[in-house]
């Protein structure tokens, strides 16, 4: 901070800098290097760490000329890369733009320094991303980390995988804007807190969610804990006292008392009507555009169209400018559209002809030289069904994924329960994944544990789909349940603690809103029923007794009361929601039928 003041404030006084520390616009944080580090050598001048406090460096961004910022990020880099360094050749920002691995890992010795260098970076241009993920450990190669009861290392994301942080162009206004709306206020009384709640609204494909990624990755460790879910995902975890209990155990871990919940592509009907009364922020991706108060709508401006052309040509380099221009004008600049056409591009080696035969297979004049066609009035669906064309002619080992993606729920899917579905080895199955990622159609959590696939694409196999073949994978996917909940069931029983049974109690979580989708609630055979019956046991078991009443409401409306699992599921429907009424009617058969404690 000195330095920064003697090269950039020359003529200011000592005082300055007192401001800046005790006006409350920074905070001092933990030591964030390696924890062999010794003592002595942490209470240094580098080991004294603050940090502004969350939205205030995006708003001071978002205020400053880039080549303030760049000029002032390299006198600080070389200073702190060169006191980093080791041996005659001191490390410099030179060398670190350049991604000299040198350079890197010098600079990621010191975390706080990389992760706010990446941050920087990334408002500077887009062309640093690369670097800037390279940098920040809080990104996709080590995502966001909080504390377990136990005080061992445990995900933020707890629940349904939060996706890879993607890089961002023309977003800096959002996410600076987002930043400073999350900010959690004191209640006027001095009693409780206003949570904020925040709502980021655009049309589908338009990179909402990259955008509450991108904020979870840059502010995440400025909260307790921090938890994900998705549109249909398992609301258990939503439920305020395991949020706030979470919290709790953060605080006392020395970690701030607040909380960050993203709801992703969701409805006003679909958030949950209780929030914590501690401290937090409430972060809402969707495509509805009317909420009620107390939410704030943020509204996601369309991409511009030097920033979409650079998005394609990001990921197809060797694609002509003009071509770029007149793909992106066609698919009206959604990043999610452009993503996939990026896909089929590649493909066919991003020539001159490759361009046309996609401008034309788009409904748009090839000719080279004609103006930009108007844009489509949908083209998610238009280029959908292109792609899924191209990975059943290229990937056919990928057509009963894709098939039972389409008859799933709306929610991320678990690997566990794929590995029942497809036929091969492992290698079989991962390159069908494989497959269908590259090509945008899916999204893999960042450890490859669950699998999103876009509602987009969902319905665009749906469409191409004739009843006989969606009843097929309807059954498979019933099969493939019935083999999934016994292989989790057998392993940890419900899985409701320890690093490896927390994996699958997610897997276990994330069935629940896929059951109705497959059929699995009309279905007579005793085994899916026994597996039903052993979903609604595991979500009493994990405390959330409301969804385990839907659920077992749910399958005794096509079961009827003659049925000796629906006595036991007529139990869970009128048990009262209080500790220790969870099991009125006795145990529920366990995961297999046979029937257990």
């Amino acid at each position: 901070m000195r330095l920064v003041q003697q090269a950039v404030c020359q003529d200011s006084r000592p005082s300055v800098l007192t401001e800046v520390l005790f006006t409350g616009l920074v905070t001092r944080v933990p030591w964030a290097g390696p924890s062999d580090v010794p003592r002595q050598d942490r209470d240094t001048v580098r080991g004294v760490l603050f940090d502004f406090r969350p939205g205030i460096r995006e708003l001071l961004l978002s205020e400053i000329r880039r080549t303030e910022a760049l000029r002032t990020l390299t006198l600080v880099a070389d200073h702190v890369l060169g006191e980093l360094s080791s041996g005659q050749s001191p490390v410099t920002f030179t060398a670190l733009v350049a991604e000299e691995d040198e350079a890197v890992v010098v600079a990621r010795s010191e975390q706080h320094f990389a992760t706010v260098t990446a941050q920087v970076l990334r408002h500077l241009s887009n062309r640093y991303e690369a670097l800037a993920q390279r940098l920040d450990r809080r990104g996709p190669e080590a995502g966001i980390h909080g504390t377990s009861a136990g005080g061992g290392p445990r995900p933020h994301d707890a629940t349904d995988a939060m996706p890879v942080p993607a890089p961002l162009l023309d977003r800096d206004a959002v996410l600076a804007e987002l930043s400073r709306a999350a900010q959690p206020v004191l209640g006027v009384t001095g009693e409780g807190t206003e949570t904020a709640r925040i709502v980021l609204v655009a049309r589908e494909g338009s990179g909402t969610t990259a955008v509450a990624a991108r904020y979870v990755a840059e502010h995440g460790a400025s909260y307790g804990h921090v938890r994900w879910t998705a549109a249909g995902g398992t609301p258990s975890f939503c439920a305020p006292v395991d949020l706030e209990e979470a919290v709790n155990r953060a605080h006392a871990a020395g970690r701030p008392a607040t909380w960050l919940l993203v709801m992703d592509g969701v409805r006003p009907q679909d958030v949950p009507p209780a929030l914590p009364s501690l401290p937090g922020t409430l972060l809402i991706t969707s495509t509805v555009d009317a909420w009620p108060e107390p939410f704030v709508v943020h509204h996601l401006p369309p991409l511009k169209p030097s920033a979409s052309m650079g998005l394609l040509r990001g990921l197809v380099p060797q694609l002509s400018p003009p071509v770029a221009l007149r793909v992106a004008a066609r698919l009206h600049h959604l990043p999610l559209a452009l993503t996939m056409a990026a896909g089929l591009l590649s493909d066919g080696g991003a020539t001159e002809e490759t361009g046309a035969a996609l401008l034309a297979a788009l409904g748009a004049d090839p000719t080279p030289g004609a103006p930009p066609a108007e844009p489509l009035a949908d083209p998610l669906p238009a280029v959908c069904d292109l792609v899924l064309e191209r990975v059943d002619l290229r990937h056919p080992e990928a057509a009963p994924l894709l098939d039972l993606l389409a008859v799933l729920g709306p929610g991320p899917v678990p690997l566990a329960l794929l590995r029942h579905v497809l036929p091969g080895d492992m290698e079989t199955t991962e390159a069908a994944i494989g497959a269908l990622t590259r090509s945008a159609l899916v999204q893999p959590s960042p450890d490859d544990a669950l699998l999103s696939v876009r509602p987009a694409v969902r319905r665009a196999r749906r469409r191409h789909m004739d009843t006989y073949r969606a009843d097929a994978a309807r059954r498979l996917a019933r099969a493939a349940l019935v083999s999934c909940v016994s292989a989790l069931a057998s392993a940890s029983g419900i899985g409701l603690a320890g690093g490896a049974d927390a994996g699958r109690r997610r897997d276990r979580a994330a069935l629940t809103c896929h059951l109705a989708s497959i059929g699995a609630l009309t279905d007579r055979d005793p085994s899916v029923r026994a597996a039903v019956g052993g979903q609604v046991r595991f979500l009493v078991a994990c405390g959330d007794l409301a969804a385990a009443r839907s659920l077992a409401e749910e399958a005794l409306a096509h079961w009827g009361p003659g049925d000796p699992l629906g006595v036991e599921l007529a139990g869970v429907v009128g048990a009262e929601e209080e500790p220790g009424a969870a099991d009125p009617a006795g145990r529920l058969r366990d995961d297999t039928g046979r029937g257990g404690p």
